[in-house]
């Protein structure tokens, strides 16, 4: 199949993760994008696969990751050569050659949100991480002429908090070594940002247009991230694990009108009600995680069930390479076996995080006009048991359907023939 060819998939159980909920239907695309899903669909002329018996998930999404940028003992997604880099950009660490990327996809991921900073480690390893690691990106795990198909960049600014940061720079002289010091960090730089916005937004009604001069693309470079923080059109992603950072990143965000995205958010369940009634959106986990230190001590597996009971808005995440990418649909069993419903398990990893990243309009349900990313599975997408029998990402086969499912070679990354 082509981009520009009709595909009708027959007779599927579909999960469409939108209004139409689930249902017996036909699933029919055109080029990169879903046309309909209904049952008997007529379409004369298209390529029609009978793939009754199976179930078609839209592709799910990782809305927190380094795929690509953080590799066990090649770790390039967090510098700490100062407590913070809001300059930097993920995608410029990113390794297009990590065969990570195509074990994702196969495992039905065609979405990602790339963060800078670093994956959660095992044992006595400390995560390092600085205060704001930098700027991060939204992208697709299938390739386009060897490079990452990019929905959004920079897509967010990632900040953490917590012991974290404390720990990596405990013998430094700039700190932070106290949560009050971490504030001051991001403070100075929202402060700073704001004040080059002024400046900015002053100098252009004067008609002044010295900003495209070197010293006007240094500062642009320097502060324009934050100022996109400021103005609304990027959100801060948070790295927060206990109740009272989750509360200092809830008093920045209301302190400098930010849109904020708690990350981890290990105790979340525990001020609930308020992340609800503000609308603070969560994108938690590796809820299989161990219960190491003070940040984890509270880590439980009904933390899904708790913030879906209580009207929070959350997706799951892998914190690749903490645990692999694919194993993403694992995340959403177990949270489904602590007691979340199945359709709000599925949601958690397809159309909520999809929301909560601004790309709903793009990927997360199958809609028509959404694009054409979709996983065709033998049975429940959340059991140990699927078997992944074909996955197509803007209406291309990526891994192509397979009616008995697809045999993957875990060594050369690709599909065994």
């Amino acid at each position: 199949m082509t981009g520009n060819d009709d595909l009708l998939l027959r007779g599927g159980m579909v999960h469409t993760c939108g209004p139409d909920g689930t249902l017996q239907a036909d699933v029919l695309i055109k080029g990169t994008r879903v046309a309909q899903v209904a049952p008997q669909i007529e379409a004369p002329g298209a390529e029609v696969i009978d793939v009754s018996g199976k179930t078609v998930t839209p592709g799910f999404i990782d809305a927190h990751s380094h795929l690509g940028a953080a590799r066990y003992g090649d770790n390039d997604s967090s510098d700490t050569s100062a407590p913070a880099t809001p300059t930097l950009q993920v995608l410029d660490s990113f390794d297009p050659m990590d065969p990570s990327i195509s074990d994702a996809l196969f495992g039905g991921v065609t979405t990602v949100m790339l963060h800078p900073g670093s994956p959660m480690s095992f044992g006595q390893q400390v995560e390092t991480i600085n205060v704001i690691p930098g700027q991060s990106a939204i992208i697709k795990t299938a390739f386009e002429d060897g490079r990452p198909r990019v929905l959004r960049e920079p897509a967010g600014v990632k900040m953490a908090l917590g012991e974290h940061p404390k720990r990596v720079f405990d013998e430094g002289d700039s700190g932070p070594h106290t949560r009050m010091k971490m504030l001051a960090i991001i403070r100075q730089h929202l402060l700073e940002a704001a004040d080059w916005l002024a400046e900015k937004q002053n100098s252009e009604g004067e008609g002044n247009q010295s900003e495209q001069d070197g010293d006007g693309r240094a500062a642009e470079f320097q502060h324009a991230a934050l100022a996109g923080l400021l103005q609304g059109s990027l959100s801060a992603h948070v790295h927060v694990h206990r109740v009272k950072d989750i509360r200092l990143a809830l008093n920045l965000a209301e302190e400098f009108g930010l849109s904020v995205v708690l990350e981890h958010a290990t105790e979340a369940d525990r001020v609930a009600a308020g992340l609800a009634e503000g609308e603070v959106p969560c994108v938690v986990g590796p809820i299989t995680f161990s219960r190491r230190g003070t940040e984890l001590a509270n880590l439980s597996l009904q933390l899904p069930a708790r913030l879906a009971e209580a009207g929070v808005k959350f997706a799951l995440m892998t914190d690749h390479p903490t645990y692999p990418s694919q194993h993403l649909p694992l995340m959403a069993g177990v949270a489904c076996r602590e007691g979340l419903s199945f359709s709000e398990a599925l949601l958690s990893i397809t159309r909520y995080p999809a929301e909560i990243l601004g790309i709903d309009d793009r990927t997360g349900s199958l809609e028509a006009g959404r694009d054409a990313d979709l996983v065709v599975h033998s049975g429940d997408p959340l059991e140990a048991d699927n078997t992944i029998c074909g996955v197509m990402c803007e209406g291309e086969w990526e891994f192509g359907y397979r009616q008995e499912g697809i045999s993957y070679d875990w060594i050369e990354g690709r599909e065994r023939t």
